[in-house]
């Protein structure tokens, strides 16, 4: 039979291992302010969808951060736990076209004004910007660099893995 003292400490070494180890996944640190401006060829995007995936194993689990851009370009990410910025370390980066208005399909039109009065202009985002699997949009997020400009080409070629 096992003394009772030395069953409490079997139990709480247990417990403390347990707890330590977790579930064996790594939490990654956030860089709380993740911003810039997504160009095409030079000219700013518009009411695009942003999103970083991070690139990462599969022991390890961090949430995905996306923005929409405003009439010059700019984003401002939140990630999928609902903090501003994105987890530290490497990412995907898709850049998907906003909807437009009256739901207009942006194929047959490579640019259109987006509001009759000299709104921003729209452009046709290539699909290989569309595809995390191929999207040639790497960035690093790094604890202090804030501002990550994408620049993004009509000629884009797929990523190969």
């Amino acid at each position: 039979m096992v003394h009772p003292s030395l069953r409490h400490l079997i139990y709480f070494i247990l417990l403390t291992l347990l707890t330590s180890i977790g579930c064996g996944q790594k939490t990654r640190p956030m860089n709380d302010m993740v911003e810039g401006i997504v160009k095409i060829d030079g000219t700013p995007l518009a009411q695009v969808s942003v999103e970083f995936i991070p690139d990462e194993g599969p022991k390890a689990i961090s949430p995905s951060s996306s923005a929409v851009t405003d009439d010059s370009g700019h984003y401002s990410l939140i990630s999928g736990s609902l903090k501003p910025g994105a987890v530290v370390g490497k990412h995907r980066v898709i850049v998907r076209q906003g909807r437009t208005e009256g739901r207009q399909d942006l194929d047959d039109l490579p640019a259109q004004p987006a509001k009759a009065a000299g709104g921003p202009r729209r452009h046709k985002i290539p699909d290989v910007y569309g595809i995390a699997a191929q999207t040639p949009l790497r960035v690093e997020v790094t604890q202090d660099q804030h501002t990550y400009d994408l620049q993004l080409s009509r000629n884009a070629v797929p990523l190969k893995e």
